[in-house]
């Protein structure tokens, strides 16, 4: 059954607890008889509209119509529920689970970014420590912040990465941490772990500012490029699990643009 094996895949514990996971909208009986997948990194309307003409009944997405449980609904998620609804669709979300999940969005990221990974870096999750970022060392061994940068932009297509640190610096310790946002305790903490570099996609002005101040290099790479990265890299496992199934990538396009 599918979602028996994408909670093999991507273990719900390995996320936030307060995470929305598993199915947010839909009958899991649906499961039994599906031949057309999407997969997505959000249930965007062109992303339901588009599953409805394949036609598919199961959308995989990274991300939920919402991120927390709502005390009400706002007019754009209930049209969302309502396409669901009308269009018999259900809605399988990975949330943070997906960061951690062997092979997730931290494995890829890292991947790319031409580290060998030597540990994970834990997240305090209401006492329960979860393994979201991950620690590495650079293959080229004469790795800078400038041959990174230019790394980076070559394998993710992109013109321009927001950066903080000094180009010629040798890089000798990576930590990468995708989708989740910061608090300055987990600099000091990346630091102790004797990294001298951080990766990340949910970096804002205060964090290049306190990142400066503690000599850490820091690098922020598209929260969206990412995540569509890792969810087509799901598309081929599930596809390689399930071959007499047609798994879908939908893009849900990018909300953020560089002009």
């Amino acid at each position: 059954m599918l979602s028996k094996k994408i909670a093999e895949l991507v273990p719900k514990e390995l996320g936030f607890s307060n995470d929305i996971y598993g199915l947010q909208f839909g009958n899991q009986l649906k499961d039994f008889n599906l031949h057309k997948i999407a997969i997505c990194v959000d249930p965007t309307i062109k992303v339901i509209l588009q599953t409805k003409k394949i036609p598919s009944y199961f959308i995989i997405s990274h991300h939920g119509l919402t991120h927390r449980s709502l005390l009400k609904f706002n007019e754009p998620v209930l049209k969302q529920f309502k396409l669901l609804s009308v269009n018999n669709i259900s809605l399988f979300i990975l949330q943070s689970a997906w960061i951690a999940a062997s092979g997730g969005i931290s494995d890829t990221m890292s991947e790319i970014a031409g580290i060998t990974i030597t540990d994970n870096l834990y997240f305090d999750d209401n006492g329960e420590n979860k393994p979201l970022g991950r620690i590495g060392t650079p293959i080229n061994k004469n790795m800078t912040l400038d041959t990174l940068i230019q790394s980076l932009k070559r394998k993710l297509n992109l013109k321009f990465i927001q950066v903080c640190g000094k180009l010629n610096k040798k890089i000798n310790k990576i930590a990468v941490v995708c989708g989740i946002s910061l608090k300055e305790s987990d600099f000091i903490e990346i630091l102790k772990n004797k990294c001298d570099t951080l990766i990340s996609t949910d970096l804002v002005y205060s964090h290049f500012l306190f990142a400066q101040k503690l000599g850490l290099n820091i690098l922020n790479v598209p929260h969206y490029v990412c995540d569509e990265i890792a969810m087509k890299k799901l598309k081929l496992i599930l596809s390689l699990e399930f071959p007499r199934d047609e798994f879908i990538f939908i893009d849900s396009d990018n909300p953020i643009l560089l002009m």
